[in-house]
């Protein structure tokens, strides 16, 4: 038997062994074995390190629920959010929902406050949640859902697909979602990289911080009546209505609080934003819009405003984050994403408007 020969039949049995493998353990037939990992929907337990937030961990349960302390009750409120709810790069210990779970503590009111947040999701991604993530949460049913939304629904895209968790048909996500080898391939480098902290890139594509507010803002450059018609009434609202049928559908109450962030400034009643005015263009149903940071800034108080109405509109729990927060370069690493310091501020402004609620 020639060295050829004998080559292609180890390359056949290998090649069977795996197939079987993959047919048994993978998720191309047992949908229940496929790997919710993509998005984190797993359990992780994640080290960072950086010159921002120092070393932090980041953990989450197998349901891919962060700070989830009481398993088997009923979680008392459940925050949805992107990044900034997630917080990635802050300790679990800091984040501003477990500061607030401790703020309860400390007045004799023990509740469990549990963070589902996804990185870069808008509305579009926290409607996929309902109808992808939490069925598969056995006794799900919060008593409120904190929605913390607005800034990620500001560019005018029709959904972050990156982010939103669009449905992806390409053959690698398959592979990823379906295939065994993938998921040993997943854990062996998640325990590789937990030996020594991640060197995290926190400032999520702007680590170096332009703090000259030159930025003036320019009502012209925009159509804001239609980016008011487009992007608010035809998308916002009515993804704020679904989010309050399918949080409702679940049992649950919603509680919406509006943001706001430190890449403008006001002087004299005038928005400056951070760095030029060059900004991007958005394409938006045969619509352009040309966003630099002192329109960010216009338009974070349009979304806060339209939320704010909605919730009053339905008489619903709403919290104008947008006039509370105060946020600087001191509390923030990329004057959007808050480091331990805009955990307490986002906490201690929250906490007077939560306590009336339980």
């Amino acid at each position: 038997m020639s060295w050829i020969r004998v080559f292609n039949i180890n390359v056949l049995l290998i090649s069977l062994v795996i197939l079987i493998m993959e047919l048994i353990y993978g998720g191309w037939l047992f949908p229940e074995q496929t790997n919710n990992c993509s998005y984190l929907l797993c359990s992780e337990n994640i080290k960072y390190e950086s010159k921002f937030t120092g070393k932090t961990s980041y953990t989450k349960d197998k349901f891919g629920l962060r700070n989830r302390n009481k398993i088997n009750s009923d979680i008392d409120l459940l925050v949805i959010g992107g990044s900034t709810s997630d917080q990635r790069y802050v300790d679990n210990n800091k984040t501003w929902d477990h500061l607030l779970q401790e703020m309860f503590k400390r007045d004799g009111t023990n509740i469990d406050i549990v963070n589902a947040g996804i990185d870069g999701q808008s509305t579009v991604g926290h409607i996929w949640n309902f109808k992808e993530w939490f069925p598969n949460i056995p006794n799900f049913s919060p008593k409120y859902i904190l929605f913390y939304v607005g800034i990620n629904d500001i560019p005018p895209l029709e959904n972050w697909a990156t982010y939103d968790n669009i449905v992806d048909r390409s053959w690698k996500h398959a592979v990823k979602l379906n295939s065994f080898l993938y998921k040993i391939y997943r854990e062996f480098n998640h325990v590789s990289n937990n030996f020594l902290s991640k060197k995290a890139n926190v400032g999520h594509g702007v680590n170096s911080l332009d703090l000259n507010y030159i930025d003036k803002f320019n009502y012209e450059k925009n159509n804001w009546e239609l980016y008011k018609e487009l992007l608010v009434k035809n998308k916002l609202i009515v993804n704020l209505d679904s989010l309050v049928k399918l949080t409702r559908e679940l049992g649950s109450e919603p509680i919406f609080v509006t943001q706001k962030t430190a890449r403008w400034i006001l002087k004299d009643n005038v928005i400056f934003g951070s760095g030029s005015d060059l900004g991007a263009d958005y394409r938006f149903r045969g619509s352009v819009f040309k966003m630099s940071n002192s329109d960010i800034g216009y338009a974070e108080k349009i979304v806060s405003d339209s939320i704010i109405e909605f919730c009053n509109s339905n008489n619903l729990h709403c919290i104008n984050g947008f006039n509370k927060f105060e946020f600087n370069k001191y509390n923030t690493y990329d004057l959007l994403h808050t480091n331990p310091q805009g955990s307490i501020e986002i906490s201690k402004k929250l906490y007077p408007e939560l306590k009336k609620l339980f």
